[in-house]
């Protein structure tokens, strides 16, 4: 679980920086 658990936080730490960097723009 706690190995699924740190993917998961990656990927929505990748999503909230892709949001982020398109807000910027």
């Amino acid at each position: 679980m706690g190995g699924l658990s740190i993917w998961h936080w990656l990927i929505v730490l990748l999503i909230v920086v892709m949001v982020f960097g398109t807000k910027k723009l």
